[in-house]
C-alpha cells in the first residue's frame, strides 16, 4: 500500500529545493559579474603601469646611444585613467 504524501509534505519540499536552487544561481551570477569586473580593474591597472613604464623605458635605452640629448617621449595613447601616480620628493 502506498503512503499517501500531504500537500504540506510536498509543498514545503517544493520551496526548499525551488529557493535552494535560486540562491545557487544568483550566487553563481553575482560571482560571475564580480570575476569580471576585477578582471577589468586589474587589466586597467597593467595597461596603466605599462604606459607609466614604457617611456622610461625608451628614455632610458636611447639615452644609453646619445646620452647628452635630451629626449621626451609620447603618450601611448589618450584614455580614461584608473590609477594615479604621485611623486614626491623627500620634502613632501
Amino acid at each position: 500500500m502506498k503512503s499517501s504524501s500531504s500537500l504540506q509534505k510536498r509543498l514545503g519540499l517544493g520551496l526548499t529545493l525551488g529557493m535552494t536552487l535560486l540562491w545557487l544561481g544568483a550566487t553563481v551570477g553575482a560571482w560571475l559579474v564580480v570575476q569580471h569586473e576585477l578582471n577589468e580593474a586589474f587589466d586597467s591597472a597593467l595597461e596603466e603601469t605599462a604606459q607609466r613604464i614604457l617611456p622610461l623605458a625608451v628614455l632610458e635605452i636611447s639615452n644609453r646611444e646619445a646620452p647628452r640629448e635630451a629626449q621626451h617621449v609620447a603618450t601611448l595613447k589618450i584614455h580614461k585613467e584608473y590609477l594615479t601616480y604621485l611623486v614626491r620628493d623627500a620634502k613632501g
